[in-house]
């Protein structure tokens, strides 16, 4: 819990540096003269956002200690490079669809990017695409013939990846079926709009391509939950988005329709703690946030499902995990699936019997233990 309470306390000089990286508003930080930056770095490095608090500590005046300061300056010219890197393979991927003649949107990472203050400062780890359902097969052909090998193909996503850095995920659906909202963008090609430059590529208007980003927001935060890069997306969506009166009551109505009206005044809140109001956000949501990484943690996870589920369901979804979820790793389940009891007697023997998921389950036992029972509610 030391460790967890350290981590919390320099959350809030990663909070100040992220807002004068984005705002470009510089502020007086006064650093206490035990600052661990050691542990400012690894923070910046769970979130992803390593360029931008570098960032923000050049615009407060300030400079991180030797040795460190090499190690954060060589990685953040690496992730500049890797940024270099990954938008010219794009347009490589995106000249190969417009020969094949398919239909495609960029998604997530890239479009987002292009809100922060500076492209490079947003860091991301693959390219999101959706592509026309009935042209899969003619996108797997042009991905493999770029060099890519296919690491999964089938469901709602078809995972690409290429030698050193490349990841490509190719969707066909925008969200899984099961997700009570993913019918209102099951229709999505009937409303995109055609992109200038290219014949195949299209965009989203923009009250789908900011209620897809709402949605993908709340799928995370009901799942593992939400790192702070998520709310500086919320940031300089909310800032820069301007929307008609009309365009807002249709907003309102989808939110209203799906029950996300509480989330996204909550995510809100948050943001403007952060950004604007420059207020302490509740223990609770700050351990949620800063206690995993980008795209949450376990703790959070946990807490998600013992909230949705109950603690004993909870237990025996962990012990006794579905097809669905095991067939990810266990790839033999995909056309032997009455293999299902079988591959959970593995699991159980070999996290018991392995030290590093041994330890991870001795403390998933402690962190069901005190979500359970009334103090989930809080």
């Amino acid at each position: 819990m030391k460790r967890l309470e350290h981590l919390l306390d320099t959350s809030d000089l990663l909070v100040t540096f992220v807002r004068v990286a984005i705002t470009g508003v510089p502020e007086n930080v006064v650093i206490p003269s035990d600052f661990d930056w050691n542990t400012l770095y690894f923070l910046s490095e769970r979130h992803k956002l390593t360029c931008v608090v570098w960032r923000g500590i050049e615009l407060s005046g300030l400079t991180v200690p030797q040795p460190l300061f090499d190690k954060w300056y060589v990685r953040t010219q690496q992730a500049l490079s890797k940024s270099l890197r990954f938008e010219y393979e794009l347009t490589q991927i995106q000249k190969a669809f417009e020969d094949a003649g398919i239909d495609y949107v960029l998604l997530k990472g890239v479009v987002l990017q292009k809100y922060w203050p500076n492209n490079c400062l947003r860091e991301f780890s693959d390219h999101d695409i959706l592509i026309r359902k009935e042209q899969r097969e003619a996108a797997r052909d042009v991905m493999i013939s770029l060099g890519y090998y296919n690491d999964l193909y089938g469901g709602s996503q078809d995972v690409y990846k290429k030698e050193p850095i490349y990841d490509v995920e190719i969707h066909t659906e925008l969200l899984e079926e099961q997700l009570f909202y993913s019918a209102y963008f099951a229709d999505i090609w009937n409303r995109v709009i055609p992109a200038e430059g290219n014949m195949h590529q299209f965009t989203f208007n923009p009250v789908d391509f900011y209620l897809y980003f709402l949605v993908h927001f709340c799928k995370h935060a009901q799942s593992k939950g939400s790192g702070l890069r998520f709310y500086i997306d919320l940031y300089t969506l909310q800032t820069q988005l301007v929307f008609s009166a009309e365009e807002q009551k249709q907003i309102t109505s989808f939110l209203s329709k799906f029950d996300l009206e509480e989330y996204i005044r909550r995510f809100t809140d948050i943001k403007n703690c952060f950004f604007q109001e420059k207020r302490e956000i509740s223990p609770r949501d700050k351990e949620m946030i800063f206690s995993g990484s980008v795209y949450g943690g376990h703790t959070q996870s946990i807490y998600n499902s013992i909230n949705k589920y109950g603690t004993r369901q909870y237990v025996l979804r962990r012990l006794f995990p579905p097809r669905s979820v095991l067939e990810v790793k266990y790839k033999v389940l995909h056309n032997l699936p009455f293999l299902l009891p079988i591959c959970w007697i593995y699991r159980f023997i070999h996290h018991i019997f392995n030290g590093f998921h041994r330890q991870r389950i001795f403390r998933e036992i402690r962190e069901v233990k005190r979500f359970s029972g009334k103090e989930v509610q809080k």
